[in-house]
């Protein structure tokens, strides 16, 4: 990517893939997180929402959103695939790592769910960016 750039190629004509292999661990019980006056996150998927509680150091948002609805889209869980990105529609989070998304991507509220954590307060994600409803 950084070749092309330096030869004037237009990044949006670039495409790359990155595969990562990691242990998918289960989110913990989250019933205990919900008296504690943790943040909440609402998933939007399919067009439905779902609500749960979110610890800030706890796992990346993405387990969070399948511990409520199992359906939602994955693959690497290290920041390479874009299959787990969402839209932050409300709230901030921060990334660890990015891989995937562009900058533009970013700046227009995209997130990797698998390497995204909240910042603060309740978010909104909404996973219905893909095309459509759903993946």
């Amino acid at each position: 990517q950084q070749t092309l750039a330096g030869l004037g190629v237009d990044p949006g004509r670039v495409h790359a893939e990155l595969f990562f292999d990691e242990r998918i661990d289960a989110v913990e019980d989250l019933a205990e997180a919900a008296a504690s006056g943790l943040p909440t996150m609402t998933v939007t998927l399919d067009g439905r929402r779902s609500v749960v509680t979110v610890d800030p150091n706890g796992p990346p948002l993405l387990d969070y959103a399948r511990s409520v609805r199992p359906e939602v889209p994955f693959a690497c869980k290290g920041g390479m695939c874009a299959t787990c990105k969402c839209l932050v529609t409300s709230g901030d989070v921060r990334m660890e790592k990015n891989y995937a998304l562009t900058e533009a991507e970013i700046a227009g509220g995209l997130i990797l769910s698998c390497q995204a954590h909240p910042v603060g307060g309740d978010i909104e994600v909404s996973y219905d960016v893909h095309g459509g409803m759903g993946r």
